[in-house]
């Protein structure tokens, strides 16, 4: 399923965390009842119409908190294997995001793999949908000194019409994700991009 959006819709989740101004296979058949909430059941929602959670930390929060964790020093380990020896500079939460919000869409085995991978084994697609959300709304109020930024986007080629809308909804909604179409056989799409980044990163990725 996922392999199957990449190459037919090529969608393009970027999630990243900028410090601005610090000084310092499927089978498709295969229905995830976790993807039939109902949307009007979800969470308030903040200004950006991102669902929140009523309390600012709870058991899914820590639980994320953990899965985040857990999943950056696999990732941080493989990439060092890779390379032993030299200087690691990512942001795991920002691949971590990008990959949660690929993971609204997947079902069947993929969506299995996805899960353990992430290290969000046995968490309910609505609570982690939610944290997520709620962890964009703490790091609005971090020190007030260091302007933290996360920025998503969805790119979709203008001819592909076969994406659940589902999916796009809740990542507007808890990731506030933006997403456009786009003719990606026009070269003029590629500046369009970049420039989404250099303006959402505020100059610091061009």
């Amino acid at each position: 399923m996922i392999r199957y959006l990449i190459r037919a819709v090529i969608i393009g989740c970027i999630g990243w965390i900028s410090l601005l101004g610090c000084s310092g296979e499927e089978d498709a058949s295969i229905e995830d009842e976790r993807l039939e909430m109902p949307l009007e059941a979800e969470s308030p929602k903040d200004l950006h119409g991102c669902a929140i959670l009523e309390k600012p930390a709870d058991f899914t929060d820590n639980a994320l908190s953990t899965a985040n964790a857990k999943f950056g020093f696999k990732l941080f380990t493989e990439l060092y294997n890779q390379k032993p020896g030299t200087n690691i500079f990512i942001s795991p939460l920002s691949v971590s995001i990008a990959l949660t919000m690929t993971y609204n869409g997947a079902v069947g085995e993929t969506q299995r793999a996805m899960a353990k991978t992430l290290e969000i084994e046995g968490l309910e697609l609505q609570a982690v949908n939610q944290a997520n959300a709620q962890l964009r709304e703490i790091t609005k109020s971090t020190d007030p000194q260091i302007e933290l930024a996360i920025a998503n986007s969805i790119w979709l080629r203008d001819t592909f019409d076969e994406t659940n809308p589902d999916f796009l909804d809740r990542n507007e909604r808890f990731f506030g994700a933006e997403i456009a179409s786009l003719d990606f056989d026009d070269p003029q799409t590629l500046d369009t991009i970049n420039q989404w980044v250099n303006t959402n990163t505020q100059g610091k990725i061009k």
